[in-house]
């Protein structure tokens, strides 16, 4: 746990520049827990835990690229009045983790803190390896959430992001990193790894 822990912090040092930038945009404080050494690593781990897909939208020829079984699932009338100027079919998301940092701030009180959701960069800009990224048409984060009158156990809550969030990256273009300052509700099941 303790080699995880300092790998994790010092990833999140490399950003620390980014993320003084990304809070002075629009980060909120957070009321939260940062993680509970008393539980087992897999529940904690589970805990800082996210699921970030990234939709993006398809190039004007994208349809004539899907397979003929893809092609299928869509009416020919549809397909007939498409224009390729305006088509833009959902490709399959792009998936992948993140986790969840705190940073203590001495303007807040010891019941808040700011919160980040760190990620790579090469999920939030799909393509970014192949040197061409993809038009972001949103994100989703999924997240544990405690349970409540509709979900007696523990559940799943998927939140919807539109793709203007301002995600911050290092300088260094060659660090595959993604931070972006995110307020957590209070329904969530979770907890943030700390930076102090």
């Amino acid at each position: 746990m303790k080699m995880f822990v300092a790998l994790v912090l010092d990833s999140v040092m490399v950003l620390m520049g980014a993320v003084s930038l990304a809070e002075s945009q629009v980060a909120q404080p957070n009321p939260g827990s940062q993680i509970n050494p008393s539980l087992p690593f897999p529940a904690q781990l589970k805990k800082t835990a996210v699921f970030i897909q990234t939709d993006c939208e398809a190039a004007p020829d994208a349809l004539s690229k899907l397979s003929t079984e893809e092609q299928a699932k869509w009416f020919r009338h549809e397909i007939d009045a498409m224009k390729p100027e305006s088509l833009a079919i959902m490709m399959p998301g792009y998936v992948g983790t993140g986790f969840l940092v705190s940073l203590r701030d001495s303007r807040l009180d010891d019941k808040h803190m700011f919160v980040y959701l760190v990620t790579n960069r090469h999920v939030v800009q799909p393509g970014l390896q192949d040197g061409v990224t993809c038009t972001v048409s949103g994100y989703h984060v999924s997240m544990n959430a405690k349970p409540d009158a509709n979900h007696p156990n523990p559940w799943v809550t998927r939140n919807d992001m539109q793709p203007t969030v301002q995600w911050v990256f290092p300088d260094d273009a060659s660090v595959d990193l993604a931070v972006l300052p995110v307020e957590i509700q209070p329904t969530a099941d979770s907890s943030y790894i700390g930076t102090d």
